[in-house]
């Protein structure tokens, strides 16, 4: 699918559905497909009209991305008819003989070898943050609480202090520790604390 040269220096480094559609030289119903599916990333304000928002080096990667894999970009069969209305239906999955080749592409930008921390971070997955942490404090704290005083014997204001200082302490060393060493840190540190505070 050709697209005739663009001049990028004349595009807005943010640009709206419309102007995506020109540039791309594709339907309203397309550019729709795209934007709420995810194939092309955006922002959505949530307002009825002109609510996308996209980046144009997206939708310079779109370009270049659909030239060597069109098939991608596809949209499912009831989408046209229905006039993108139809409810998401269970696409066949694409069986491609150049997987390989493809990922290749998909990767090109990044280094031969990628760290523990890089991967999470590019395929947001396992990614630390202070929510996290905070829902990991509550939960501890909270269940710490209820299994000291019935099952440990602890009265409730020694049980609770005893789970809140374990639960501070592996909320702590989750959040600082390596992502490949947290599983072994955090038990063996919320023993310890656990250990002395309920001497």
């Amino acid at each position: 699918m050709g697209v005739p040269p663009i001049n990028w220096n004349e595009v807005p480094d943010v640009i709206t559905k419309e102007q995506f559609r020109r540039l791309c030289h594709i339907s309203k119903s397309t550019a729709r497909f795209l934007l709420k599916s995810g194939k092309v990333p955006c922002s959505n304000s949530g307002k009825k009209t002109r609510c996308y928002r996209i980046l144009k080096s997206d939708v310079i990667a779109f370009i270049e991305d659909r030239e060597r894999w069109p098939e991608s970009y596809k949209a499912s069969r009831n989408w046209y008819a229905t006039n993108g209305k139809c409810a998401k239906e269970k696409e066949t999955p694409i069986i491609r003989e150049d997987l390989h080749e493809y990922y290749v592409y998909l990767l090109r930008n990044q280094p031969d070898v990628l760290a523990t921390d890089v991967v999470c971070e590019t395929i947001g997955y396992a990614v630390k943050s202070w929510e996290g942490t905070l829902a990991m404090f509550a939960a501890a704290f909270l269940f710490g609480t209820i299994v000291l005083h019935f099952f440990g014997g602890l009265d409730i204001g020694h049980a609770a202090l005893a789970a809140f200082l374990s639960a501070a302490a592996g909320a702590a060393t989750e959040l600082f520790s390596p992502s490949e060493w947290d599983t072994v840190t955090v038990p063996v540190v919320v023993l310890i604390v656990l250990m002395l505070a309920t001497i």
